[in-house]
């Protein structure tokens, strides 16, 4: 079939076998005429302007067996211009790799400019970032202190100083927030609002060790307002969708945050705290980097809370806040017989009672391994609503089930008295 091949391309004008020889994928084009080919991509590249179809004839050549061609492919990658996704995968990423042979430091500072440009997705591409020019790195930074995007976020550029963010870059972030901080509430406007949330949001991405040892010289120093406030906010996940990354932390850098946010939480429970913003950060952290023997300390939080909520009731309840479900999640993350007993102790609370009723139930409520989209068995459907499985131990079922009960007594007896039921 080779042999028949070659007879045919033979047998056309030069114009047509040029022409023949560019579109046919390397893998078909006979080794006899591999020579005529190169020729023919080679005409073609020099007469074409764009970029990206010149980045494919360049492919087309390594195929052939050509080399050299890194320096050409870096300067059509670098005349690319626009979005390119379409195409990013098939054309654009094997050039990379291509080039990544010989010069890998160009490739990840390339990459690294195009997904904070937002030419291309963070998805898949901050893999070839191994490391960044510090003019670049300084460049991103100062957008995110100084700039807020008009049309969308810097979350590119974010992405990138994640990558090759070391612990220079998370204390430089810390310092712009503590001085942002500083300002007073009512002197917080768009830009200061926009700024932290930026910097908070490349903290978050960083690798948390990274991240804490920003501040790891700050964590012995006496507590200050400010401060506590802007480290609790960066690492909460309260009121946030992602969940904390804080457990990947080093044994070392987790007892220091520790024992930082303990300090912070008898400094918080002793001020005004009308958001409880700060107690349902400072709760989330220590719920991450704590243990069970932690528990008192969420517990004077969540009394400082209902403290709060109370008068905020009584002052201006439509601006009230709750963080009932966010304080009851972080007791059962620490778990054990301490955050069990705190739990049956807020079931009493009538800001808590639902979420920890909510609580209990999820402890033990059957987890189902069925996949969504398969068809639904209505048998194991009805099986599951006559006798439920339980989960967990017995012990706790048992103290789960006693409070309860204690409480629906409590409500009924309650109601019985009452003139308004």
């Amino acid at each position: 079939a080779e042999q028949d091949l070659v007879k045919i391309l033979n047998t056309l004008g030069e114009d047509a076998l040029d022409a023949a020889l560019q579109e046919l994928h390397p893998e078909f084009i006979p080794t006899a005429v591999h020579g005529r080919a190169v020729a023919a991509l080679e005409k073609a590249y020099a007469g074409s302007s764009d970029p990206m179809s010149r980045v494919r004839l360049l492919l087309k050549l390594a195929e052939l067996g050509q080399t050299g061609l890194a320096e050409r492919l870096e300067n059509d990658l670098d005349h690319l211009s626009g979005r390119f996704e379409d195409q990013a995968h098939y054309v654009v990423r094997p050039a990379l790799e291509l080039i990544r042979k010989t010069d890998p430091q160009w490739v990840s500072e390339w990459v690294a400019k195009r997904i904070a440009e937002g030419s291309l997705w963070r998805e898949g591409w901050t893999s070839l970032i191994t490391d960044i020019s510090q003019e670049l790195r300084d460049s991103l930074f100062e957008r995110l202190e100084t700039e807020l995007p008009e049309h969308s976020r810097f979350d590119g550029a974010i992405a990138v100083l994640a990558v090759v963010a070391d612990a220079t870059m998370a204390e430089r972030a810390f310092a712009k927030l503590f001085a942002l901080q500083a300002f007073p509430p009512e002197e917080q406007h768009d830009y200061e609002s926009g700024v932290e949330r930026q910097l908070g949001s490349l903290l978050r991405e960083m690798a948390p060790n990274i991240a804490v040892a920003g501040i790891s010289t700050g964590l012995s120093r006496p507590i200050d307002n400010h401060e506590v406030s802007v480290v609790a906010r960066v690492f909460s996940a309260a009121a946030r969708s992602e969940s904390s990354n804080l457990g990947e932390l080093s044994a070392d850098l987790r007892q220091a945050l520790r024992t930082y946010i303990k300090a912070g939480v008898a400094f918080a429970v002793q001020q005004a705290n009308p958001s409880g913003r700060l107690l349902a950060n400072l709760g989330s952290v220590l719920a991450s980097v704590g243990g069970s023997e932690d528990v008192a300390e969420l517990r004077n939080l969540i009394r400082a809370d209902i403290e709060r909520f109370r008068k905020g009731r009584v002052a201006d309840p439509h601006r009230l806040m709750s963080y009932a479900n966010w304080h009851v999640r972080f007791v059962a993350q620490l778990n054990g017989t301490e955050a069990d007993a705190l739990l049956v102790e807020l079931l009493g609370e009538p800001e808590y009672e639902r979420d920890v009723a909510e609580i209990m139930a999820q402890v033990f409520a059957p987890k189902s391994k069925e996949i969504l989209d398969r068809k639904i068995d209505s048998s194991k459907v009805w099986d599951a609503r006559m006798c439920p499985p339980l989960n967990g131990d017995r012990d706790r079922r048992i103290r789960y089930a006693e409070a309860l009960r204690s409480r629906i007594a409590a409500l009924s007896k309650e109601r019985t008295a009452a003139v308004q039921t």
